[in-house]
């Protein structure tokens, strides 16, 4: 059993690439090195989430800072294509209204820093009804 689990993961490579498809590493986010402020009192903002695809993955802290290594992973490509990225962080807050922080979208999306890198961040007040929810902090 185990030979034969050897010689099937010996030959994946070699089916993979003639089937045209080949690792590649894409960009699954640049980054976040950021200040989240609230634009009324210029204070910053503790505790305020960021969200990649509704994950929490960043959290600011009682400074209003947010650092986010940037982050790759490998994908099975076609050999003469690109692996098409969709991304989109969010910085969120009870009682704020949620605000896109990063995005890019395209295929492989390895075009330079996404469009919305900002060194201060302002996230404004809900207004009328109860603003999103976040998910839990990190654990």
């Amino acid at each position: 059993m185990q030979q034969i689990r050897g010689v099937c993961c010996a030959l994946l490579p070699a089916l993979l690439l003639l089937q045209g498809c080949v690792p590649r590493s894409v960009i699954v986010h640049d980054g976040l090195d950021t200040t989240v402020l609230d634009p009324q009192t210029q204070q910053p903002l503790a505790g305020v989430a960021i969200l990649d695809g509704g994950t929490w993955v960043a959290q600011s802290d009682a400074q209003g800072r947010v650092q986010l290594a940037p982050e790759r992973t490998l994908k099975l490509v076609p050999l003469m294509g690109e692996a098409n990225i969709m991304l989109s962080l969010l910085a969120c807050k009870d009682g704020y209204a949620p605000l896109p922080v990063a995005t890019r979208g395209g295929w492989n999306a390895d075009y330079g820093q996404s469009q919305v890198h900002r060194e201060v961040i302002y996230l404004q007040r809900a207004s009328g009804t109860p603003s999103h929810a976040c998910p839990g902090p990190l654990k």
